[in-house]
């Protein structure tokens, strides 16, 4: 089966799949080596990988709320803190082949 990978250009680093998703979301992660109980994010298609990563070099998440105001309203955005050490060109998204069975 054909997934996609985002791996850190020149290395064994991929972003890695998060088991527990309790600290925050993915862009809060960085390349990690593969090891056991280790592996990539998988992305079922080229988009998704290509959105992730964008997202990801943009830095980490995080929303922001407010409010009451005086209208009785609330606010809520999201911004990314930017991660200067996150390029583009450091990165690039693989194809990558899983296989079941021996």
């Amino acid at each position: 089966m054909k997934f996609y990978a985002i791996r850190e250009k020149g290395t064994n680093k991929f972003l890695p799949y998060r088991w527990n998703r309790k600290r925050g979301g993915d862009s809060r992660d960085e390349p990690t080596e593969i090891a056991e109980g280790v592996m990539p994010r998988p992305f079922l298609t080229l988009p998704s990988a290509q959105r992730a990563l964008s997202n990801w070099v943009q830095g980490v998440w995080s929303d922001h709320h407010s409010g009451p105001n005086m209208h009785g309203e609330y606010d809520y955005y999201v911004e990314p803190k930017p991660m200067p050490h996150r390029k583009w060109e450091n990165m690039e998204i693989v194809v990558i082949n899983y296989r079941v069975g021996k």
